[in-house]
């Protein structure tokens, strides 16, 4: 214990460690702490060649490391001091951290899996710059998991990397797994032996647990990633009604966790077959508890449009406008980890679709004039009810045609079917395309006549 008695004070002391191992070097841990109610900023400093050099303290100015190896002294000088002009009481302490798990190949820790290549491991991360390597040898071929989580992402951030038996490193991952965890999958035979070194960013002086988990991957009903190992969304053919034409793209799947922990994510992909908006929508099944969480990306994989359900069993949708020919991942997943079935739906922009030309002359169109025919030797006749006999967009034109049986007039009435909104116009023309008389709302309903 000692004490900063003003601003710019300092202690000096003498501190000597053996280490006692033949064979495994020792973690040395010196702290500076501020005594209780004391106000002092630590600021330590740790010299172990007679001052001429000084390691200066992590953690806030409060935490020095060294390795001593086997059988020998560290001889130090240990600064303490405050920082900021800070003064006031502290306490000086030393520990030897002791490693839980080896930090090379030679010392590797072996982690026995199960037949489906399982396991759960807990370790400590004991000190900044530790690793601890484990050896795993797969009992199951095919596409193995591999994943590190911490207790406390703020104090230890892991990363993980896999080597071979030869020492060579296959993959390695940061940040891909919960929170900040790591996540790597490999594929891999039977008989496979690999090394597993977490190592990572520490942030406390008594070491952080994590968990090492390994499992095969559950088969997956779509892919995980904006890619090529995304599920192409195969459209309907085109359906029309009333005119009106559109696509329709249905997936029937599931969000579960690869492991428990590890998030789940379909992601599907389609080109656009036209220029609109497009309609996509996410609806859980019945009784499912999954909140959808719905994202639009481009071709490049960033997020263009995103929507999250507020509950569990509520659907969500987005209405992304795009050109034909633009290429559209769609990722799902479960808000707040939730899991469950679901129906992703996507709709092509509504084409309409016309039956009848919209110009009097036949030759100029490729739909056909519609044909009224007038019974006996009257002027009496008139269009046969059909689906086709419809307005389809605002500024259409249906144009039919009757030839006369009998000098004299002739009134032709239109009006809208029971169930339409429409409000009819009306025009009469002779075969040159001469308006001859029209009408719009003459009786003041939809109904028009001349």
């Amino acid at each position: 214990a000692g004490k900063i008695e003003l601003a710019g004070d300092a202690d000096l002391f003498s501190y000597s460690y053996t280490n006692p191992s033949q064979t495994t070097a020792s973690k040395l841990q010196i702290m500076q702490t501020a005594a209780t109610g004391s106000a002092l900023l630590s600021g330590l400093f740790v010299s172990s060649d007679s001052g001429a050099s000084w390691i200066a303290a992590s953690q806030k100015g409060t935490l020095v490391e060294l390795e001593v190896n086997p059988n020998a002294t560290a001889n130090l000088l240990i600064w303490a001091s405050g920082t900021s002009g800070s003064s006031g009481a502290y306490n000086i302490t030393t520990k030897i951290v002791t490693d839980d798990v080896g930090n090379t190949l030679a010392t590797a820790t072996t982690v026995l899996l199960d037949q489906s290549n399982s396991s759960s491991t807990i370790a400590k991360f004991n000190y900044s710059g530790d690793q601890d390597v484990f050896k795993v040898t797969l009992n199951n071929s095919g596409t193995t998991l591999f994943s590190v989580e911490s207790t406390n992402d703020s104090l230890f951030d892991p990363k993980l990397t896999i080597t071979s038996l030869s020492g060579q490193v296959i993959a390695s991952d940061d940040d891909s797994g919960k929170g900040l965890g790591s996540l790597i999958v490999l594929e891999g035979t039977v008989g496979d032996t690999f090394y597993l070194t977490v190592s990572g960013t520490l942030n406390s002086s008594n070491g952080v647990d994590y968990t090492l988990k390994t499992g095969d991957l559950p088969v997956d009903d779509a892919g995980n990633k904006p890619d090529a190992s995304a599920a192409p969304l195969p459209f309907n053919a085109p359906v029309v009604v009333n005119g009106k034409s559109t696509q329709v793209a249905i997936e029937y799947k599931t969000i579960r966790a690869a492991m428990p922990g590890i998030a789940d994510f379909d992601v599907f992909q389609f080109t656009a077959n036209d220029t609109g908006r497009f309609e996509i929508s996410v609806s859980p099944a019945a009784g499912s508890t999954l909140a959808p969480s719905l994202n639009i990306l481009a071709s490049d994989g960033k997020t263009v449009l995103s929507s999250t359900s507020a509950s569990a069993g509520k659907a969500v949708f987005s209405l992304p406008y795009l050109n034909k020919g633009d290429k559209v991942f769609v990722s799902v997943s479960g808000a707040n980890s939730s899991e469950g079935d679901y129906t992703l739906k996507v709709e092509t922009p509504v084409l309409v679709v016309d039956f009848f030309a919209n110009s009097y002359n036949g030759a100029t169109t490729v739909l056909p004039i519609g044909l009224i025919t007038l019974s006996g030797t009257t002027n009496s006749g008139s269009l046969a009810p059909s689906n086709n006999n419809n307005i389809e967009a605002a500024r259409d034109v249906d144009v039919f045609k009757f030839t006369a049986k009998q000098s004299g007039p002739v009134k032709v009435l239109v009006s809208k079917t029971t169930t339409s909104t429409i409000d009819t116009s009306i025009s009469i023309m002779d075969a040159s395309g001469k308006v001859l008389t029209s009408n719009n709302d003459a009786d003041r309903d939809t109904t028009n006549s001349a």
